[in-house]
């Protein structure tokens, strides 16, 4: 798996993850390639290529990434599941920060996306905080 990992993505650099999401995303291509990576690189290297592969993380950038994807209508199946999208992204950056040093800059508050995320699905008054709570 390792090898194949690096022959794929181990030179990839200036994700379009500005892109995200497009509306069949179950989940992000960024983050996935991201966790693949964190999997496979030792975390010296696995930071090197996310400075390489995701420039603008440090600054938040893009913001695609790090805000929740709108469910205009959670009855049409066609974007529900981009709340699980959004509960993805929350759990996957959560667990990038096992793999960083979280005086790099390259960290989001985990908490608040899933938050953000969480309080999309559950209106205000519903637990939508103690779920976040339970869930990033």
């Amino acid at each position: 798996m390792a090898g194949a990992a690096h022959r794929w993505y181990g030179d990839d650099t200036n994700y379009p993850a500005g892109w995200e999401p497009n509306g069949g995303d179950f989940l992000s291509p960024a983050l996935t390639e991201t966790e693949l990576m964190s999997e496979v690189l030792q975390p010296a290297a696995f930071a090197d290529w996310l400075d390489r592969f995701l420039p603008g993380l440090a600054n938040g950038h893009p913001s695609s990434l790090f805000e929740p994807a709108i469910v205009s209508d959670p009855t049409d199946g066609q974007i529900v599941h981009l709340h699980g999208l959004n509960l993805y992204r929350a759990a996957d950056w959560r667990l990038r920060g096992l793999h960083l040093d979280p005086g790099s800059g390259r960290m989001v508050p985990e908490t608040q996306v899933g938050r953000s995320a969480l309080a999309q699905r559950h209106p205000p008054g519903e637990g939508a905080a103690a779920a976040a709570d339970r869930c990033v």
